[in-house]
C-alpha cells in the first residue's frame, strides 16, 4: 500500500473539480483536511498537486483515537482550526465535504454541515447529507456555495 502511494503521490490523480473548489474556497474559509488515510499518504498527495498550503490544519487517522463515522476526526481537525483564534470557530459554521456513509455520519454528528459526492458511493446511500452532488464542480461557486449554506439557517 504504501509503494502504491507513493507512486500516486508523484502524479496525484484529484477528483474533478477538486483543486478549484480547494483553490477558492481558501481564498474565503480556513480549511482543514479529516482524513482516515495516514498521514505519510495524504501529505505527499497534497504536497505534489500544490494544495497541501490551502489547508491550515491536517488530521489523519493516527491522530485520532476513533476514526469514522465517529466524529472525532472533524472535531480534532475544528479545534486545530481554532488554535491561537480569538474567536472559535462553531461546529455548525463549518462545512464538511465527503464522499462516504461514514464521513456523513461522522460530519453531521460533528454538528456540521455535510455534502456529499457521489464518487464512491451511490447517491440513495448519502441522504444524510445536507446535499448531495455528482461532482466537486457543483459545488466550486463559492459565492453560490455560501448562500446555500446561509440559506440552511
Amino acid at each position: 500500500k504504501a509503494k502504491h502511494y507513493e507512486k500516486l503521490a508523484q502524479n496525484p490523480p484529484l477528483f474533478s473539480g477538486a483543486s478549484n473548489l480547494i483553490r477558492a474556497g481558501a481564498s474565503q474559509w480556513p480549511l482543514a483536511i479529516a482524513s482516515g488515510a495516514l498521514y505519510s499518504e495524504v501529505v505527499p498527495v497534497l504536497g505534489q498537486a500544490g494544495l497541501l498550503k490551502y489547508f491550515s490544519a491536517v488530521v489523519t487517522a493516527e491522530m485520532v483515537k476513533s476514526g469514522k463515522p465517529d466524529p472525532e476526526p472533524f472535531q480534532a481537525a475544528l479545534n486545530r482550526l481554532n488554535e491561537g483564534r480569538p474567536m472559535s470557530i462553531l461546529p455548525d459554521a463549518c462545512l464538511v465535504v465527503e464522499d462516504s456513509i461514514a464521513g456523513v455520519t461522522a460530519g453531521r454528528t460533528a454538528g456540521m454541515r455535510v455534502i456529499a459526492v457521489t464518487n464512491s458511493v451511490p447517491r440513495a446511500s448519502l441522504g444524510n447529507a445536507d446535499r448531495v452532488v455528482d461532482s466537486l464542480e457543483e459545488i466550486a461557486d463559492v459565492g453560490k456555495l455560501r448562500e446555500w449554506f446561509e440559506s440552511l439557517s
